[in-house]
């Protein structure tokens, strides 16, 4: 496992816990708009797996209660599942955040909480994550969380002007009609992969009031997540 970052505690990745996020490097996407780019690129230092396990083991007698595991993207790493079993075998709670391109190894991962990026519609994603017939992918790992019991979960996706609109918007909110929660986020401008995003002003508030207004009427597990 690639590790290329570590936070050792945050109030904000793990829904309702207080957890340490782990940051793995590398990403078989290409968003424009990631603001992670070093990661995704893999243009950092890798971390010392054993002295990050020795902080986890101290954390969880103290204040820590669950860890985060996003990247880049940590299912293009093989040992993930293992990863995982070691940080459960700490007594941790589990978060993954994940593209959802690896429906296959997604599968494997004994977690307690999946966060998975739905970007836009399924025959636009090549627009985005620079594959082509990535959106079967995609639709497999929706299915999956949404048709599972064991594993809690959320959609999320990123509201970035020229990309995704009220027509993507209305896409995605079929395929999650049966979805426990769906987030959606203004995206940032800051130290975007491709300049060109640094220069896109996000969606104002009362544009994405009215998204939400209209995705309302059909899909009541949609959220605006400030």
């Amino acid at each position: 496992m690639f590790i290329g970052g570590f936070q050792k505690v945050s109030l904000v990745d793990y829904p309702g816990i207080i957890a340490s996020t782990i940051f793995t490097s590398g990403c078989n996407f290409r968003c424009g708009y990631c603001h992670n780019p070093d990661l995704v690129l893999g243009k950092v230092k890798s971390l010392d797996r054993e002295e990050i396990f020795r902080y986890l083991k101290e954390a969880k007698e103290k204040k820590i209660d669950g860890v985060c595991i996003c990247g880049g993207e940590p299912t293009i790493h093989k040992d993930l599942p293992q990863f995982i079993e070691e940080i459960k075998k700490l007594g941790l709670k589990v978060k993954l955040d994940t593209n959802g391109s690896n429906p296959d190894v997604l599968k494997k991962c004994q977690v307690d909480y999946i966060a998975m990026d739905v970007k836009t519609s399924l025959n636009e994603y090549h627009k985005i994550c620079w594959i082509k017939g990535m959106g079967e992918k995609i639709k497999e790992s929706i299915d999956y969380l949404i048709n599972q019991n064991k594993i809690d979960y959320e959609f999320r996706t990123t509201l970035v002007p020229e990309l995704v609109g009220s027509d993507e918007l209305m896409e995605i909110s079929k395929l999650l009609k049966n979805a426990k929660r769906w987030f959606l986020q203004n995206y940032s401008s800051k130290k975007t992969l491709d300049p060109h995003f640094e220069e896109i002003k996000p969606y104002s508030l009362e544009t994405i009031n009215k998204l939400m207004e209209n995705l309302k009427k059909t899909n009541q597990s949609v959220f605006y997540r400030y």
